[in-house]
């Protein structure tokens, strides 16, 4: 099996060594280096980003439009794997993780996404780490009961079903949410066990149950068909 892992990233220099280091360290413990490829889809960093992707053995693109599903768009074009695992910067991939995704893949399986454990990060008064012990446990029964995803969850999919559902939308917001919902209507998507490591660092910056609320209500309107870019709107000033 062929896989590309694909990450966009805009000034990651703090997470993006860690994550490769990572990420590599399991490929070679799953033996699985030699069929896998690596790509960085960069979007205007200022900061040394290019340096330590090319550093940690990933292929390195850029685009000027600074947006997620254009970058994860654009990685799918440029990938040569038949399976397609899309990862946020601020991740730690596992050799388990990695083992139990490749098993998955079945004709019947052709997509899926993980459960979560959330790292901490620099503790604040608003982010104590029960906190986010509590919001991890919610976004995972989130997962199992709904088969519903975000895009810190390390979703993949095959390259066929990818392109026949028209890829990520190219929207400002939730565009890892309504791809999950189109692979939902071709497949069965597996829910792995073994969780993705994630920063908690976007709770921990605007406090958990703040974090949680805004997530709730954004997710509420975009199922009622509340335009992506208000909602990107309400996200970015809240």
């Amino acid at each position: 099996m062929n896989l590309s892992f694909i990450i966009p990233t805009h000034n990651e220099s703090a997470w993006l060594p860690h994550h490769l280091a990572a990420l590599r360290a399991s490929l070679r413990a799953t033996g699985l280096t030699d069929d896998s490829e690596i790509i960085v889809v960069d979007a205007k960093s200022t900061d040394d980003t290019a340096e330590l992707a090319e550093a940690g053995g990933a292929r390195f693109i850029t685009t000027n439009t600074c947006q997620r599903a254009h970058q994860l768009n654009k990685g799918a074009c440029a990938a040569t794997g038949e399976t397609l695992v899309f990862l946020h910067a601020d991740t730690l991939v596992s050799p388990g993780w990695l083992r139990e995704l490749v098993d998955s893949i079945t004709p019947a399986t052709r997509a899926g996404w993980s459960e979560v454990e959330i790292l901490v990060e620099a503790p604040t008064e608003d982010s104590h780490p029960l906190g986010l012990e509590v919001m991890q446990h919610g976004i995972n029964w989130r997962t199992r009961r709904f088969r519903s995803a975000t895009g810190d969850q390390g979703l993949f999919v095959d390259r066929e079903l990818f392109d026949q559902v028209g890829g990520f939308p190219e929207q400002p917001i939730l565009e890892a949410n309504v791809l999950a919902r189109r692979l939902r209507r071709h497949t069965n998507p597996a829910i792995l066990d073994t969780p993705l490591r994630i920063s908690g660092r976007r709770w921990q910056r605007r406090g958990i149950f703040r974090t949680m609320v805004l997530m709730w209500t954004v997710r509420g309107l975009d199922r009622i068909g509340a335009d992506p870019d208000s909602l990107a709107e309400i996200w970015a000033n809240a």
